[in-house]
């Protein structure tokens, strides 16, 4: 029965009940964008496979030093064509292509230059 004004009020919450959520709850969602992940799949761009679906995996690569240069030794699959890119940082952006070609076999080593300036960084993407 309503106490006199006909107003009732909510019980107060039972020891060990969970809070149920009402009209002054707020979520604050923060979203930073990925400056690796331009085409937003959520998926670093760095192991972005080109074209629809497909192996997620990539080519795996080794970078050897010689007295004479650097050898890179790249494993993918027989038929694939990939771009190897050296950049003296890891932004996304301004990468130089050193090297295109289409896998003959499943291991490739892709002979590359001494750098006249340290650090340089080196990347294989498929295409």
């Amino acid at each position: 029965m309503p106490p006199p004004g006909g107003l009732m009020r909510s019980p107060p919450p039972l020891r060990g009940a969970r809070h149920q959520p009402d009209a002054l709850d707020a979520a604050l969602v923060i979203d930073v964008p990925d400056v690796a992940d331009a085409d937003l799949n959520r998926i670093p761009d760095l192991s972005d496979v080109a074209g629809n679906g497909g192996d997620l995996t990539g080519p795996q690569v080794v970078l050897r030093a010689l007295p004479g240069g650097l050898v890179l030794r790249v494993t993918g699959k027989s038929g694939q064509k990939i771009a190897t890119e050296q950049r003296p940082g890891l932004a996304p952006s301004g990468w130089e292509v050193v090297d295109v070609r289409t896998l003959a076999a499943d291991t490739e080593d892709v002979d590359l230059p001494v750098p006249a300036k340290w650090p340089r960084f080196y990347r294989v993407r498929v295409l």
